[in-house]
Order: C-alpha cells, then sequence, then structure tokens
C-alpha cells in the first residue's frame, strides 16, 4: 500500500494505492520496490511481486502508462 504524512509521526493509508497484488498472478501476494522513470510523455515503472509467501520466487514487473493519465 501507500501512506503519506505531513509530520513523519501522524499516518494516514492511501485508499487507492498505484500498486497493489493482483488477484490470483504472478504478484498475488506482495508488491514492492517501485522505481519510476519518465520518459518524453510516457511513465514506467518497475516492480517485484511474489505469488505466495512459502515459495521463494520472486519476479520483475514493468507498469507502462502515459504522463497525465
Amino acid at each position: 500500500g501507500h501512506a503519506y504524512s505531513l509530520d513523519g509521526i501522524n499516518w494516514e493509508r492511501d485508499s487507492s494505492p498505484v500498486l497493489a497484488p493482483s488477484q490470483d498472478g504472478w504478484d498475488a501476494w506482495m508488491v514492492g520496490g517501485p522505481s519510476v522513470m519518465f520518459r518524453n510523455d510516457e511513465v514506467l515503472m518497475w516492480y517485484f511481486g511474489q505469488e505466495n509467501p512459502l515459495k521463494l520466487e520472486t519476479k520483475l514487473g514493468l507498469a507502462r502508462g502515459k504522463c497525465g493519465s
């Protein structure tokens, strides 16, 4: 998920995070480590995910979008 704070002490959880686990995909258990790059009018976000907490298999994903959308 995503949270933000104005003072670094009190945190508010975002109700609609940009990155969240899928229902039944390779990233169903957890997602994390996002890195974002802006290229021309495109946003690229790499992240890792894991399907099962008992299986040590992590995969890398790429999400793409247009700037401003």
